[in-house]
């Protein structure tokens, strides 16, 4: 008889699967990302407070699901954000897919220009981890219940239509982000 994995565990499996992230044996962080998979760095003394009022998950509780969203509420970006917790600074990893990382990573920045942040795109200094395969992880995302958005659905969606408050994505008591607004009153 089929019985269904619980979404938490879908979705930790899925983490797990989309990043390894852990110290080598030189003590220094190591990640690999998968071959779809994009990875922009969030560091600096007030990263944290940037990427609360930024993002529709609590940044506290990393790893985590997350959306970010226009003022209209509408989804820019799915990801899963990651923190070193080894760095001296505050510094977190938003995994996004490669398609729309630039976008993404583009209107942060806009927001980011009043805050102590720095963002970049570290995708290339990433291995990319095997099974290289992208129908063995499209699966996992599929099994997983995680919603992929693409350049061409980009800023159609709010996070309730693809189930991110569902998924721990979206935290209604953190206080306000960009779109809550809207996404508050659904």
């Amino acid at each position: 008889a089929y019985k269904p994995i619980p979404v938490g565990q879908l979705l930790s499996l899925n983490l797990i699967s989309c990043i390894i992230l852990g110290m080598s044996t030189d003590s220094t962080l190591s990640i690999t990302r998968r071959p779809d998979q994009g990875c922009i760095l969030v560091t600096g003394p007030q990263a944290m407070t940037f990427l609360q009022g930024q993002l529709t998950c609590d940044v506290k509780n990393c790893p985590t699901l997350g959306g970010y969203c226009n003022t209209q509420g509408r989804l820019i970006s799915i990801f899963h954000l990651l923190k070193n917790e080894t760095s001296e600074q505050d510094t977190y990893y938003l995994l996004c897919p490669l398609e729309i990382l630039d976008s993404t990573l583009k209107t942060l920045k806009k927001y980011a220009m009043f805050s102590k942040v720095t963002l970049s795109n570290i995708t290339e200094h990433l291995e990319v981890q095997t099974p290289s395969d992208l129908n063995h992880w499209k699966t996992l995302d599929i099994l997983a219940r995680i919603p992929q958005l693409t350049d061409k659905t980009q800023g159609l969606f709010l996070p309730h239509h693809v189930n991110l408050p569902q998924l721990g994505g979206v935290n209604f008591k953190k206080g306000c982000y960009l779109g809550q607004e809207i996404i508050a009153r659904m």
